[in-house]
């Protein structure tokens, strides 16, 4: 994230430096974006106990001519300042509006009551990859470009920022923008304008009611189709229909009728920029939605070039993503009292995952239903402790048939008497076993311990043996051979278990993220880069959309580096990837 805003400060500052820059101006609300900026933000602030107050004074037009973008950019830098700068008390954003000859002169002004600058400082400030000094760029990261490109911005606009700082005093930024004529504009008090803005924001909390409408969503990944069908189909009338790749979505949207199409930008068989031409092409005028994980700057600009409606980036802000489809498919907005909106029902519970729910016990499906069945699945657990103690040793002997047996045992019995989240890792693991393949052994072996140890009274080896090192030859690297710096032993939880309707499609990603893990040793040791990457980027989108955000990153970097053909990274990536699974509850 830090690298890309980088590369977007410096595309955004050759463009006005070249005389390349547009602006856009349009008649705009500027309150509701600056309202918008101050949502997102407000979570930061409250992360580190200080207020973020939004305040409009005065009379104030209802519209001004702007350019929207550079408003949120210049607005969302310097509330974002700020708040970094602040330890203590809090930031204030006003607005107030004046007539300045014929013109409208929209001024906002940024307090805080952070450290403050010197004079010097602010004299510099606004120079680009200019911060404070040394300490400032150690102790809270950036460039120095923000500010520089935000007054460049405000002079494009035909005002400026300027700043007023006393050291340890905080600080006042003050932006001044020229907003169109005054003639003819429509002046209302500040007070209506924050309470239509908290109106708005209840009635699109409060859900939409849509017409009868048909959706594609065509994604690669199965895990981001669910997701979207699963939040669209909350709704009444809405009904989604999947396509795993451009080609499918091509044919089933040129054989029947949808409202509105969700596209993948990078799948395989047909990427989504060709689907969507090819589309055009035949004539298709619904909206297509583009939904990537792609954020650099201008590639909006090439999805619109392509034929895409709209842009939207993964991991999907439900809230945005419902209310852009409410404005396309001209939804009405519910009454408070006749529909909650579903999205901000997850959004509130998504955080829910407590200790309690990862210690949730497993039980076996007819555990206190049918006293017989009770009794067998008692049994079965007893044995279950001496079963998994056999797979260590012959994990340990290299006995693969022994081993295989074992699972085969387990892939049958434990579904039979109720256990059927065993089923899967133990099916894995026979498979493993019949291939010989350490690496996807010890993967099925965490999986199974991850389930195996919340089944009560179970008698449980405490850990799993590592391979013998002589069953490593010199060309294969397994996990094993690449211990961690620390052991960090602390669960992985989804920030969306807490909510019931979301576990068949975590327990689904869990399931496909073993065989991942899997294929992707396999791929490192074959040599096959692009397998390993495909693999990777499935984990960066799909962990992140499920709520297992600590995979994003690694996940990112592991795709980065099996693109670039650089091997040397790989393996330690490849092992923070095995570790983080072998932690996920």
């Amino acid at each position: 994230k830090h690298l890309l805003n980088l590369i977007n400060d410096i595309l955004d500052l050759s463009k006005v430096e070249s005389g390349k820059f547009e602006l856009e101006l349009v008649d705009i609300d500027p309150y509701q974006i600056i309202q918008e900026v101050v949502q997102v933000l407000e979570v930061k602030a409250h992360e580190k106990g200080i207020a973020l107050d939004y305040r409009v004074v005065g009379e104030v037009p209802d519209i001004i001519s702007c350019d929207p973008g550079r408003l949120r950019q210049i607005v969302t830098n310097l509330v974002g300042n700020a708040i970094k700068f602040t330890e203590q008390g809090g930031v204030q954003v006003q607005v107030q509006v004046e007539k300045s000859g014929s013109d409208v002169e929209f001024n906002i002004k940024v307090t805080d009551s952070g450290v403050g600058m010197s004079t010097d400082v602010q004299q510099k400030i606004f120079d680009p990859f200019v911060q404070a000094d040394s300490s400032v760029t150690r102790k809270f990261g950036g460039t120095g470009l923000g500010l520089a490109i935000c007054r460049k911005f405000a002079r494009a606009l035909g005002g400026d920022i300027t700043v007023e700082s006393e050291i340890g005093s905080g600080s006042r930024f003050m932006v001044r923008l020229v907003a169109g004529p005054a003639q003819g504009v429509s002046w209302i008090p500040g007070e209506r304008v924050l309470k239509k803005l908290g109106e708005l924001h209840t009635e699109q909390m409060a859900g939409w009611i849509f017409s009868p409408a048909r959706i594609l969503v065509v994604d690669d990944g199965p895990e981001n189709r669910e997701l979207v069908k699963l939040v669209l189909e909350s709704y009444d009338g809405l009904s989604v229909e999947e396509a795993e790749n451009g080609q499918v979505g091509l044919d089933m949207a040129t054989a029947d009728p949808y409202d509105v199409i969700l596209m993948d930008v990078q799948m395989p068989v047909m990427d989504g920029f060709t689907a969507t031409a090819a589309m055009r092409e035949r004539g298709l005028q619904m909206p297509i939605i583009a939904l990537t994980a792609n954020a650099m700057k201008g590639f909006e600009k090439e999805c619109l070039d392509a034929g895409y409606s709209n842009y939207f980036t993964k991991p999907i802000d439900i809230d945005s993503f419902v209310a852009k489809l409410a404005e396309i498919l001209k939804a009405r907005p519910a009454p408070d009292n006749t529909a909650k909106h579903p999205a901000s029902e997850w959004l509130t519970n998504a955080n829910t995952a407590t200790s309690d729910a990862i210690q949730t016990p497993i039980r076996s499906n007819p555990y206190d239903k049918d006293g017989q069945l009770a009794a067998l699945a008692e049994r079965f657990a007893l044995r279950l402790g001496d079963q998994l103690n056999e797979m260590n040793k012959a994990v340990c002997a290299h006995d693969y048939r022994a081993l295989a047996a074992l699972a085969h045992w387990l892939k049958g019995t434990g579904g039979t008497v109720g256990y059927d989240v065993l089923t899967a890792p133990a099916s894995r693991l026979e498979t493993a076993a019949n291939d010989k393949d350490e690496f996807a052994i010890r993967s099925a072996m965490n999986a199974l311990w991850s389930f195996a140890s919340k089944i009560p009274d179970l008698d449980l080896p405490a850990t799993i043996p590592e391979p013998a090192a002589e069953s490593v030859t010199d060309e294969v690297v397994s996990f094993a051979e690449l211990p961690l710096e620390g052991t960090n032993n602390e669960p992985i939880v989804s920030r969306l278990a807490g909510n019931p309707r979301m576990q068949r499609l975590i327990a689904r990603f869990l399931e496909r993220l073993l065989e991942e893990e899997q294929a992707m040793w396999k791929a490192w040791n074959i040599g096959d880069l692009g397998k390993l990457a495909a693999s990777a980027q499935w984990l960066k989108g799909s962990g992140g959309t499920l709520g297992y955000d600590e995979f994003t990153e690694p996940a990112q970097e592991l795709e980065a580096y099996a693109k670039a053909g650089d091997r040397d990274a790989i393996p330690s990536l490849l092992a923070t990837v095995s570790d983080m699974t072998r932690r996920i509850r």
